[in-house]
């Protein structure tokens, strides 16, 4: 327990949320979680659908002592700074993230606790289950402890447990960026901690929608979509004595692969001219600092261990492709499919 009494905070961002936030809410609610306090942060970034006066009115509703609701309002700024202020207001031993879309089930919280402390661990990994907007799971990410790899496996904040201490000694916070600020923000907390561990348990629902400003961010190009410049302040801020400092080949895989993806799903909406200067840009970048990435060929589709195989392949046949100097005429034909 903190020195505040609080165990777990958990910080959800809002914008507009007055019609979907009560299922995220509710299932925080029912958490059986007897004899530990909860803080519930909902920050408003500036919504215009009466989203505040929404928050205030369920937390005069449903406070109870062991879960504290707090409403927060600030100017609209994103998804990164509403983030960070909810951290600078948290007070627990823990923080998690709950997006006002997703729910999490009624043991979740007890789950990972019992896990972080158990284990002594700073952040505690859980999967998830995509669903669809009725609720209904489209697909289930289960991990398995075992295979390291499935740490790296989901980049979002939420679905885990991070030690509000790391947080704090090391002044941590998301990039304000509209791409990826919740892999600069993992990635920057992995390079902290020092103990990491992945549980099988599932125990958040993340709501699929394809027309949220997140899923869409990834199909346009614009200096504060730039990866590029997430991931060279990411370089810049990691520390050098946690989790990752002898993970250079996982750092590199990661990267790459992060990198690679955003090619294709960027490079499917491009112009030929646009795709020329990602692909120059993006392996320009690796070529700086993860020169070894060339290796990943198909005599290595082993590695990573816990990585799925169509992954692994898709990477390996990006890298042949840009080293065969083909890369430009395949995205050329994917573009058009």
């Amino acid at each position: 327990m903190s020195s505040t009494g609080i165990d777990i905070s958990i910080i959800i961002p809002v914008y507009n949320g007055k019609n979907k936030i009560s299922k995220a809410l509710n299932s925080v609610l029912k958490q059986n979680f007897s004899g530990h306090k909860i803080e519930v942060i909902m920050v408003d970034d500036g919504s215009k659908d009466g989203s505040f006066d929404y928050l205030e009115s369920i937390k005069k509703a449903y406070e109870t002592r062991e879960i504290m609701l707090v409403a927060l309002k600030k100017k609209n700024e994103g998804v990164a700074l509403t983030r960070n202020y909810g951290l600078k207001k948290a007070n627990g031993k823990y923080i998690m993230f709950l997006d006002q879309d997703d729910w999490i089930e009624d043991r979740c919280l007890e789950t990972l606790w019992i896990q972080a402390e158990k284990t002594n661990a700073d952040l505690i990994i859980s999967g998830v289950n995509m669903v669809d907007d009725d609720g209904r799971i489209i697909e289930t990410w289960s991990l398995d402890p075992a295979k390291e790899w499935n740490k790296y496996r989901i980049t979002a904040p939420w679905g885990r447990l991070f030690r509000k201490k790391i947080i704090d000694e090391n002044n941590l916070s998301f990039f304000n960026t509209k791409i990826s600020e919740d892999l600069y923000f993992n990635m920057l907390f992995f390079s902290y901690a020092e103990k990491i561990d992945v549980i099988s348990y599932v125990g958040y629902n993340w709501v699929q929608d394809k027309l949220s400003e997140s899923h869409n961010n990834w199909k346009k190009i614009s200096e504060e979509r730039n990866p590029l410049r997430m991931l060279n302040e990411l370089e810049n801020k990691m520390g050098t004595n946690g989790y990752l400092k002898n993970k250079r080949e996982e750092k590199q895989y990661f990267f790459t692969k992060y990198l690679i993806w955003y090619l294709l799903y960027c490079g499917k909406n491009c112009t030929a001219e646009e795709t020329k200067i990602l692909i120059n840009n993006i392996f320009g970048w690796l070529d700086m600092h993860y020169p070894d990435y060339k290796k990943y060929s198909w005599k290595r589709l082993g590695y990573p261990k816990g990585e799925r195989i169509s992954v692994k392949a898709t990477v390996s046949l990006t890298i042949l492709l840009y080293q065969l100097k083909l890369l430009p005429i395949f995205l050329k034909i994917y573009r058009e499919i």
